[in-house]
């Protein structure tokens, strides 16, 4: 078993010149060394496997919890991303009215005449400004939320990797949690 041969043999011949009751010692010491050799090698399996065990639980929680927390970011840039959209939409109803006005003011000002004509001359230098302005503001914001969007999407395609990384690299747990993301996931569209 554990003790090799060798010892064995020179267990045998050191039997022949001991007592009944030394060789009842030598042997119940031999029969508690390898059962506390078999004990310790047992232990030593199971300690490693708890500990890989744990080490396994331990990254399951923890990618869990980062998948939670990706989640959570998704959603509130989304929800950022759909303030953006609206923002958008209030900021060309904004350039129209500014266009539909300036329209309006150069009808009026090719009508007027004198200090009419030129009061109406600084009111359109202003709303080109604000048309401007507005127009500036707008390519901004487009800018931004297409970043966003690319941000949103990239962070989705990360967290579904992580998805998959946790059901394929966090054992049964992983596989576990996969499965019921699965059916929370088929329970909403239903």
């Amino acid at each position: 078993m554990f003790l090799p041969l060798g010892l064995a043999v020179a267990g045998l011949a050191v039997y022949a010149w001991l007592s009944s009751e030394e060789q009842y010692a030598m042997d119940s010491y031999h029969r508690s060394s390898r059962h506390l050799s078999e004990e310790t090698h047992t232990r030593r399996q199971q300690l490693n496997s708890y500990r890989k065990g744990n080490q396994a639980v331990y990254e399951y929680h923890k990618y869990v919890e980062l998948h939670y927390q990706a989640v959570q970011t998704a959603g509130h840039c989304f929800a950022h991303y759909d303030e953006q959209k609206q923002l958008l939409v209030m900021l060309d109803g904004k350039i129209q009215q500014h266009i539909a006005a300036i329209i309006t003011l150069k009808k009026q000002r090719d009508q007027a005449c004198g200090m009419q004509k030129q009061r109406i001359r600084e009111q359109l230098h202003t709303m080109r400004g604000y048309l401007t302005e507005a127009k500036g503001s707008y390519q901004e914001l487009k800018a931004e939320k297409q970043r966003l969007l690319t941000e949103v999407r990239e962070l989705n395609q990360q967290t579904k990797e992580l998805k998959l990384y946790i059901k394929d690299h966090c054992g049964s747990y992983g596989n576990d949690w996969y499965q019921r993301s699965l059916e929370r996931r088929k329970s909403r569209l239903a």
